[in-house]
């Protein structure tokens, strides 16, 4: 998790390794990257000890409300 939070919260992905990036929705954002928006549509978030840059999901999407692992969080050399 991230953030900053002195409590925890879990949050639930969705992998697909067809998506090109990972996407959140603004309630996971808010619990996983606090402030640390780099815009309107970017965060920096840290999701399992991994950083990434994370694409805010589009509200008028029909995965709008789902937080998307992508193909960058899938491929990351960490191993």
């Amino acid at each position: 998790m991230g953030g900053g939070n002195a409590a925890r919260e879990p949050v639930q992905f969705l992998l697909d390794t067809g998506a090109p990036a990972t996407f959140m929705a603004n309630t996971a954002a808010d619990i996983i990257c606090g402030g640390s928006r780099v815009d309107d549509q970017l965060f920096k978030a840290v999701i399992n000890g991994v950083t990434l840059a994370v694409h805010q999901t589009p509200e008028s999407c029909h995965f709008s409300g789902l937080n998307i692992l992508g193909y960058d969080f899938s491929c990351r050399d960490s191993y």
